[in-house]
């Protein structure tokens, strides 16, 4: 399937992906430069981030939205996907997701079981049976 590449709008080939295999990379490598300096200087603010590694804003606030950096610029805040809420980590709150998941039952339901009416399904029971009658 050809696309156009929405960093760059080059004309390239996938099914899946919304960035061209360059646009990619460059995400990538900006990906790792943002991870490393938060690593090695923790507190920094998004605009030092911005200045030290030279991604761009929007790149590092993506990143950021994303959930995918352990630590955080000091200055960055993450809400809730669902209401909006400040929260720590994750896309969601835990009353959100509390909501979202699905309910386990209290007590295990017993399946009731019904023989087919008709049909080509026989149980090997019908069959002796049938078989027993001729």
């Amino acid at each position: 399937m050809l696309r156009n590449c929405q960093e760059c709008n080059r004309v390239y080939a996938h099914p899946t992906s919304k960035e061209c295999p360059q646009c990619q990379r460059k995400r990538q490598v900006d990906f790792k430069a943002v991870k490393q300096y938060l690593q090695s200087n923790t507190g920094a603010t998004i605009q030092m981030v911005v200045e030290d590694t030279g991604v761009s804003y929007e790149r590092v606030d993506e990143f950021i939205k994303e959930g995918r950096l352990n630590v955080l610029p000091s200055d960055a805040v993450r809400r809730c996907g669902v209401c909006q809420a400040l929260i720590q980590n994750g896309r969601v709150c835990a009353k959100c997701k509390s909501q979202l998941s699905p309910v386990e039952p209290t007590a295990p339901q017993e399946k009731v079981v019904t023989p087919p009416s008709s049909g080509k399904i026989h149980s090997l029971e019908s069959i002796r049976k049938r078989d027993s009658d001729n």
